[in-house]
């Protein structure tokens, strides 16, 4: 009789197709898959079984509780393990998308069991990302004949193009083909007296680098390293080591490819890459400072004739004169800051003040349609910058952004803070982590497309017309930003303008007030007596005619070795020493070593056509030492000499 009031016989289950709104229940479907006919395991993305069904006994001999907890690469046979991790390495890196590889796998029984592996990124559970693994037993290859297919075996591996061997976990060499002699000019019977592979390693250090990789990760895949050649030289390889079993023992099965004569090529390659740059570069100078030189011999020569005639000469011949001079001063320093050779002072630094200051600079250089927006508020970090060499990249970008809009438009400089995180970082090389101030100048212009934008930072590429620009500026801009350890950042479209951002690492400093500038300090000359060193000999006769119109007393030297007779002619009597940097026989630093250690210390001051950097790297600068960058201005030598003598 029916049970509790139950009659009738039992209902049919639902049907799948009646409605939407009907699902398999949760125990069915754990169901289906525990006891698939397949192999069906869940795994986390260390390879680390999560789940497995119990077909998996039928192949692995394990039950599934006993496999819970394992590397299923453990059970890979060794020779087919790199290909396991790569493949599975490969389903982490593209989702969804299925990857299928055959490998043995080990039984219970200590036998192995090819299988075919299907593996799908991946299904979301509560603790872990996972990936799902499919099993099943791949289709047995049809007998063979052993002793045939090992011949062939032996000869592929005698006779392959590059060096294969078989070295125990000592590192004793076991078999070894021919290719793996040639690069180091070994015999069979040399390699058989040095016996142990750590004796081939140019350096012991990639030994342990790469064995430390292949304790790591199972595997060594194309490292670069250095081997000995018989002769005592080096050769340049790439190794990747597999682990075997040969023999009955654990080893190394090693492949070696000589990529010396591939390195020698790149290298030839960089050098002729780099000839053509120094080659563009330096038709660029010349192009240039021929145009400078050009200017300066024309007005000076038509300013020699209207003395002889006795006319007064044209101030506008000088002036001309000058300007030239100028532009091949800016020039100079934007080669020095391109080639990262500025004499940068990184102190702590307040960005949005620089800006401020500069402000009313740039309303006079820009023409009056060119509206100046600026937003530099108060309280952004600090940051270790050169204030001197931002206002010149800010005055550079502001002089590109003049002429990017001919018709007029808006320049905008903000100051603000930005932390950079790892998602900025993937889509910007040479950018940093952490926190930062960011310098920005966008203009309304014409912008730039894709290609003039490849190109922007280049040396001498630049789109103006001839006489209108050098190509230098936004080159400048990227050498000192790296100097200062930033970054820039070129944002612009073709007909939307262009902006350019500066970032500065933020540092916990007070910022220093900015110094002041030269042209704030009042020009005043003196009496006191100069020794005057420099080689060059019109370079001399000139800076000592305007020391002494400004009353100083002057006697020059040519050298180092002549600026210390004159100094022991006139003992006690000279004031001050101003030496060039680099010159015959003895240069500005020795000069000032001897001096300093035979009559005790010494008033000095180095100028160098060469940036501030070079001379520190040759120990002339200390802080105490005063430093004129070559060409000079009037009235900063002339601050410069006033500055050394009352210090």
């Amino acid at each position: 009789m029916p049970e509790s009031g139950v009659t009738g016989p039992p209902p049919s289950p639902p049907d799948p197709r009646a409605g939407s709104h009907w699902r398999w229940p949760p125990d069915a479907l754990g169901a289906l898959v525990h006891d698939a006919d397949e192999g069906m395991v869940l795994v986390d993305e260390q390879a680390r079984i999560l789940y497995a069904n119990a077909a998996c006994e039928r192949m692995l001999g394990y039950p599934p509780d006993e496999l819970v907890g394992r590397i299923g690469f453990d059970f890979c046979r060794p020779e087919h393990l790199p290909l396991a991790r790569e493949e599975f390495k490969r389903s982490l890196v593209f989702p969804g998308t299925p990857v299928t590889f055959d490998v043995d796998a080990r039984h219970r029984d200590s036998t192995f069991r090819r299988l075919a592996v299907k593996l799908v990124n991946r299904l979301p559970t509560p603790e872990v990302a996972s990936v799902l693994v499919h099993v099943r037993e791949a289709t047995a290859p049809p007998p063979r004949d052993a002793e045939h297919d090992a011949d062939q075996y032996r000869a592929l591996f005698y006779h392959a193009p590059v060096g294969l061997g078989i070295a125990d976990l000592d590192g004793t060499l076991l078999v070894f083909n021919d290719a793996i002699l040639e690069p180091g000019g070994y015999t069979r019977d040399d390699i058989l007296r040095i016996g142990n592979v750590a004796a081939l390693y140019g350096d012991p250090a990639d030994r342990e680098r790469v064995l430390g990789l292949a304790r790591e990760r199972g595997f060594v895949w194309r490292e670069a390293v250095r081997f000995r050649r018989k002769d005592g030289t080096h050769y340049d390889a790439l190794l990747s080591l597999t682990p075997v079993r040969f023999e009955g023992r654990r080893c190394w099965y090693a492949v070696v490819e000589d990529v010396t004569e591939l390195r020698a090529l790149e290298g030839q390659l960089r050098q002729a890459q780099k000839m053509e740059e120094i080659g563009r570069i330096t038709g660029g100078i010349a192009h240039d400072f021929n145009n400078l030189l050009s200017v300066i011999l024309l007005f000076s020569q038509a300013a020699k004739r209207t003395v002889d005639a006795g006319a007064p000469v044209d101030r506008a011949d000088l002036d001309s004169i000058e300007e030239a001079a100028r532009s091949a001063a800016a020039m100079t320093a934007h080669l020095l800051g391109f080639s990262r050779q500025a004499d940068l002072a990184l102190v702590p630094t307040d960005l949005a003040a620089v800006v401020r200051n500069l402000a009313t600079i740039l309303r006079h250089a820009l023409s009056e349609d060119v509206a100046i927006e600026v937003a530099a508020d108060e309280l952004v970090a600090t940051v270790r910058a050169d204030p001197r060499a931002v206002e010149q990249m800010l005055l550079n970008l502001a002089t590109n952004a003049r002429d990017a809009m001919p018709s007029g438009g808006t320049l905008r400089i903000a100051v603000a803070e930005a932390t950079l995180d790892d998602a900025y970082l993937a889509g910007h090389p040479g950018a940093r982590a952490g926190d930062h101030v960011r310098v920005s100048v966008s203009d309304t212009g014409m912008g730039m497309d894709e290609a003039t934008r490849r190109h922007a930072f280049e040396p001498f590429f630049t789109t103006k017309p001839p006489g209108k620009g050098t190509g230098l500026g936004l080159a400048m801009v990227y050498g000192l930003t790296k100097q200062q350890h930033g970054f820039v950042e070129l944002v612009s479209a073709e007909g939307g303008g262009t902006a350019v951002h500066l970032y500065f690492p933020a540092v916990p400093e007070a910022a220093q007030p900015p110094p002041r500038r030269l042209s704030q300090e009042l020009v005043r000359g003196g009496s006191e007596t100069i020794l005057l060193v420099e080689d060059d000999a019109p370079l001399r006769k000139s800076a000592q005619r305007v020391l002494r119109a400004f009353g100083y007393s002057v006697i020059v030297a040519a050298d180092g070795l002549d600026a210390l007779t004159r100094y022991r002619t006139y003992p006690g009597r000279i004031d001050l020493v101003i030496s060039d940097l680099v010159m015959p026989r003895m240069g500005g630093p020795e000069l000032y070593e001897a001096l300093r250690t035979t009559v005790g210390p010494v008033k000095f001051v180095f100028v160098s056509g060469y940036g501030g950097r070079y001379a520190k790297a040759r120990g002339a600068l200390g802080r105490e030492i005063p430093f004129v960058q070559k060409p000079w201005e009037l009235n900063e030598l002339l601050i410069t000499v006033r500055r050394a003598l009352d210090g």
